[in-house]
C-alpha cells in the first residue's frame, strides 16, 4: 500500500467514524435516550471534523438533553430505586464534566453539574448504608449469595471499604457449594411411576436387587448410568456459576458438599426391521402436449415412504443429600430420536394424457431407495447430554436456593 493510499484510507475511516458519532447522537436524542445522546456528543466533540456539527446540535438541544437526563435520575430515586438512580446520576455527572472540559458553552451543563455535586454525596452515603445493612443481614442469616450481591454494591460505590471486602471474601467462600455426583442406579422397568417407591427402597434397604434396581443400564453398548454421571459433571461446570462446582468426588476446599444420587430408566424404540409406511402429499411439475404446443403445469400428488425411527426415552429421579438429609428431589423426562425415510414404490396422481416430462419436488428427489443407517450411539449420547443439561440447571437452582 502506497502512502497516498494509506492516507486516503485513514481519511475515509475518520469520516465514517464521525458520521457514526453524529448519527448515534441524533438516534439517541430522538428516541429520548438523553444520557446516551450526551455521551455520543462528548465523543463527537473530540473529533475535529465533527466538532462544529455537534456544537451546533448541542446549542440547539443541549439544555433539553441535560435537563431530561437529570429528571430521569430523579424519577429513579422517587420510584425507590435509589441504587439505580445513583448509578445513573453518577454517570450523568461524569458525562457533564467531560463536556465542560471540552469547552462546551452550554450553561445548563455547569448548572446541573453543580446540582449533582451537591446531592451525590448524600445519595452515595444512603445507598452504601442500605446495601451494607442488607448484606450484613443476609450474612448473619446464612444467605451468603445474597450478601455477596449487596457487599459488591457497597464496593462499587466505595472501593476503599476494606472491611466490606473482607466480609465479601468470606461470603464468597461460604456461599460455594460442591455437587458430588455419586451413585446412579438403573431401573430395569420403563415405568416412571415406580421411581418413588423404588428410590426409597434403594435408600433404606441394603438389598436393592429385589427392587429391580441395578448398577448400570447398557443401550447399544453405551453405559447410560456412568455416561450421565460424567456428562452431569461437565454440564454443571459449563454453567460457569461462581458458587457451584461439581465432580465425581467430594471437595476438600469447599465446606458445603451435596451428594447427587439418582435412579435412571432408559429404553429404546427401534423400527429398523419394521419400518412404518406413510403416505405424504406434495406438488409436482409436468410438461405435456396441448394441440401440438408444449406446456407446463402443476399437480398434487401422493407418494409412499418408509420411515425407520430410533428413539431413546429417559426418565431420571434425583435427590440432593447433605449429611444424610434429603434437601430436594427432582424428576426429568426426555426423548431423543432420529429417523430416516426412503422411497416406497407407489406414486398417486391424476396423470393427464400426453405427459412428456415430470419434475418432482426436492423433498421427494432427495429420498433414497433404501434407508441409510442411523447412528444410534450418537442418538443415545445426544440424549444423555440433553438430560444432563436439564438436570444441571435444575440442581444448580435448587442448590442456590439453599443458600
Amino acid at each position: 500500500m502506497t502512502l497516498k493510499q494509506f492516507c486516503l484510507l485513514l481519511l475515509v475511516t475518520l469520516l465514517v467514524g464521525c458520521a457514526n458519532d453524529y448519527e448515534r447522537l441524533q438516534e439517541y436524542f430522538y428516541s429520548n435516550q438523553n444520557l446516551k445522546a450526551l455521551q455520543a456528543a462528548e465523543q463527537g466533540l473530540q473529533n475535529p471534523r465533527q466538532k462544529n456539527t455537534v456544537d451546533a446540535f448541542l446549542t440547539k438541544f443541549g439544555d433539553r438533553m441535560a435537563t431530561r437526563s437529570l429528571e430521569r435520575g430523579k424519577e429513579l430515586l422517587e420510584n425507590s430505586d435509589t441504587k439505580a438512580g445513583l448509578s445513573y446520576l453518577r454517570e450523568l455527572d461524569t458525562t457533564l464534566q467531560k463536556l465542560i472540559d471540552l469547552d462546551s458553552n452550554i450553561e445548563v451543563f455547569k448548572k446541573h453539574k453543580a446540582t449533582l455535586s451537591a446531592i451525590l454525596p448524600t445519595l452515595k452515603r444512603d445507598v452504601i448504608a442500605t446495601e451494607e445493612t442488607l448484606g450484613s443481614e443476609a450474612y448473619r442469616e446464612g444467605r451468603f449469595i445474597d450478601s455477596v450481591k449487596h457487599f459488591r454494591n457497597v464496593l462499587n460505590f466505595d472501593p476503599s471499604r476494606s472491611d466490606i471486602q473482607e466480609r465479601l471474601d468470606i461470603a464468597l467462600e461460604k456461599g460455594k457449594t460442591h455437587l458430588m455426583i455419586t451413585t446412579f442406579y438403573a431401573h430395569s422397568k420403563s415405568i416412571p411411576e415406580a421411581f418413588s417407591d423404588e428410590f426409597k427402597a434403594l435408600i433404606h434397604e441394603p438389598s436393592h436387587e429385589r427392587n429391580e434396581l441395578k448398577e448400570k443400564a447398557l443401550i447399544r453398548g453405551v453405559n447410560v448410568t456412568d455416561t450421565l454421571r460424567h456428562e452431569l459433571v461437565l454440564a454443571v461446570n459449563k454453567l460457569n456459576n461462581e458458587f457451584i462446582s461439581s465432580s465425581l468426588t467430594s471437595s476438600i476446599t469447599t465446606s458445603k458438599n451435596i451428594k447427587v444420587r439418582g435412579v435412571i430408566s432408559a429404553y429404546e424404540e427401534d423400527t429398523e426391521f419394521s419400518p412404518e409406511r406413510k403416505l405424504l402429499t406434495s406438488q409436482l411439475r409436468y410438461q405435456y402436449k396441448d394441440s401440438g404446443l408444449t406446456r407446463w403445469d402443476y399437480a398434487p400428488f401422493e407418494y409412499a415412504v418408509y420411515e425407520v425411527r430410533f428413539a431413546v426415552n429417559f426418565s431420571v429421579s434425583l435427590e440432593l443429600v447433605q449429611d444424610g438429609n434429603v434437601l430436594d428431589t427432582l424428576t426429568i423426562e426426555d426423548t431423543t430420536e432420529d429417523y430416516q425415510r426412503y422411497k416406497g414404490d407407489e406414486i398417486y396422481w391424476n396423470t393427464p394424457a400426453d405427459v412428456i416430462t415430470v419434475e418432482y419436488p426436492p423433498e421427494y428427489e432427495r429420498l433414497l431407495d433404501i434407508s441409510l443407517p442411523i447412528d444410534k450411539e450418537f442418538v443415545i449420547k445426544e440424549g444423555i447430554e440433553r438430560c444432563a443439561e436439564k438436570i444441571a440447571k435444575k440442581i444448580v437452582a435448587l442448590s442456590e436456593k439453599e443458600n
